[in-house]
């Protein structure tokens, strides 16, 4: 029988880094990032430095 536990989150963030979907808000776009050290959740406006500027978007997927 296999038996899942949940880490402790500095263990889990050497382990696997969080990603986040967040759509921005100007293209619709839907961009996936690494949480890093922030405690988000769904429907939070986030700011996102994408490969042209910092856009404003939502987060859909935590």
């Amino acid at each position: 029988m296999l038996k899942l536990i949940r880490l402790p989150r500095h263990i889990r963030d050497i382990i696997m880094p969080m990603v986040i979907g967040v759509i921005v808000r100007k293209s619709k776009d839907k961009l996936y990032a690494d949480v890093g050290c922030f405690d988000l959740k769904l429907n939070d406006q986030v700011i996102v430095e994408t490969e042209h500027d910092l856009s404003a978007g939502v987060i859909f997927l935590c």
